[in-house]
């Protein structure tokens, strides 16, 4: 079967409270992992796929027609983040403008609503959770001419009982490795790492910690990659002159002991990569700093959050201030860059709360400070709580799936004290006294030096 999997265009993609031009400015793309992970299974169950990225080609859903005029495939598979639901419905209408070739999303938000994403006309099947088996299934019963199917966590609008199973998650080692050739390399170059071509891996899924404003804890258990396979991916990586490495594990250093078999590898085997990671404060230990260092590690991305202890409390983060300075310290007397993440506006917090979270990522001198303004996230405990303290008045991330043209989820703030016009002018100048993406050129050059050091 010939099979073509697609990263839609952001043309549509829902705006989110930003600075002017930051996606443009400061923003960076990395190779669509999930995408690349399935063409792999795919064909290695024999299957021909072709992978196409038009988010980082910045192309309109019309773009796609020479692709299936040329590939002519037999099932379109699109991936579905709620953001980008409608590039994803354009893209569906056109393909389905041009020919009625079946059509199946996956993706965090098919996963989250999935009866609701089926109510829209062109849309065939939908796989929760991981893809690899479900989608190997259907390929396989379509190509055997089959109508109907029978595939755990895939459905269609004739197959869908009312309750949903859970979806499955499984580790990445029962998989082989991303195809990453299946897009082009040199299209994903970082002005952030040290050295390009850059790409994304992953090490880990889940988290066992309980933000209340995280749905990370969703993914539980943890998934553990073993380190040999981490490293062997890498060694792969390095074989196709890619230079840097974004891990996008929500928390890679769950395990010292893991993360040190990990750079005792990377260094027995000479492997000479750049690459970040995502950390929390309280799951860093100083001797293994160092270490990582040594094996190639540039950057740590810390969730610090808040300059606020009694905000980090509701948080349910487990972390101090104090705790945040000593390891920032800590990470900086290692040789590494730091970037940490801040959230403005959480529920309980006033305009002074705010500016002492701005203060406090000044006091840090941080390589890179990221802000957002606190947002009600669907399946997070925030979110929850605003449906129940009356926030919100119902599911509006729902009600935007089903109703995608008429419902407006820009502007979802969990501030109950702080309007929408302070919390934009606090978050501009957030950006404006730290040092951020936009600051690129003495940023990078910092984090280039470190990385020679």
């Amino acid at each position: 079967m010939k099979l073509l999997l697609i990263y839609p265009s952001a043309i549509r993609d829902m705006p989110r409270a930003l600075p002017r031009n930051y996606d443009k400015e400061a923003r960076t793309h990395l190779p669509p992992l999930g995408l690349l992970y399935l063409a792999s299974y795919m064909r290695d169950q024999g299957h021909s796929v072709h992978v196409v990225d038009m988010k980082v080609q910045e192309q309109a859903p019309k773009d796609i027609i020479p692709v299936l005029e040329n590939f002519q495939p037999d099932l379109i598979g699109i991936s579905c983040i709620t953001v980008n639901f409608l590039s994803v419905l354009d893209l569906i209408n056109t393909i389905k403008r041009y020919k009625d070739i079946p059509l199946v999303l996956g993706g965090p938000s098919p996963t989250l609503y999935p009866k609701e994403t089926l109510q829209h006309k062109g849309i065939d099947y939908i796989i929760c959770g991981s893809g690899q088996v479900p989608l190997g299934e259907l390929c396989n019963q379509l190509e055997a001419g089959k109508s109907g199917i029978d595939i755990s966590n895939c459905y269609s609008p004739g197959h869908l009982s009312s309750n949903i199973c859970p979806p499955k998650l499984t580790n990445p080692d029962n998989f082989p490795f991303p195809d990453r050739t299946a897009l082009s390399i040199d299209s994903y170059s970082l002005p952030l790492c040290p050295e390009n071509p850059t790409t994304s891996m992953i090490s880990s899924i889940g988290c066992c910690f309980k933000c209340r404003f995280c749905d990370c804890k969703n993914n539980s258990p943890m998934r553990l990659r073993l380190p040999e396979n981490v490293v062997r991916e890498m060694e792969q990586v390095q074989q196709l002159n890619i230079r840097s490495i974004m891990f996008q594990d929500d928390l890679f250093t769950i395990s010292s002991k893991r993360v040190e078999k990990l750079c005792n590898l990377i260094i027995e085997r000479g492997l000479d990569l750049h690459w970040s990671v995502k950390s929390r404060i309280d799951c860093i230990e100083p001797l293994l700093l160092k270490l990582m260092k040594e094996a190639g590690c540039f950057n740590i991305h810390f969730g610090i959050e808040s300059g606020n202890d009694k905000t980090l409390v509701r948080m349910n983060k487990g972390i101090t201030t104090e705790q945040i300075r000593a390891v920032v310290q800590d990470t900086k007397d290692a040789g590494l860059s730091v970037t940490g993440n801040f959230m403005l506006g959480y529920p309980g917090e006033n305009k002074e709360d705010v500016e002492n979270t701005i203060a406090f990522a000044e006091e840090l001198q941080l390589n890179i400070s990221q802000f957002s303004i606190t947002m009600d996230a669907p399946g997070t405990e925030l979110y929850a709580e605003a449906i129940s303290v009356g926030r919100r008045t119902s599911d509006v991330y729902q009600d935007f799936i089903l109703n995608p043209e008429t419902t407006d989820i820009t502007d979802l703030f969990s501030s109950n004290l702080l309007d929408k016009e302070t919390l934009l002018e606090l978050m501009q100048q957030a950006y404006s006294r730290t040092r951020t993406l936009y600051s690129r050129e003495k940023t990078i050059e910092i984090i280039k030096g470190l990385s020679n050091e």
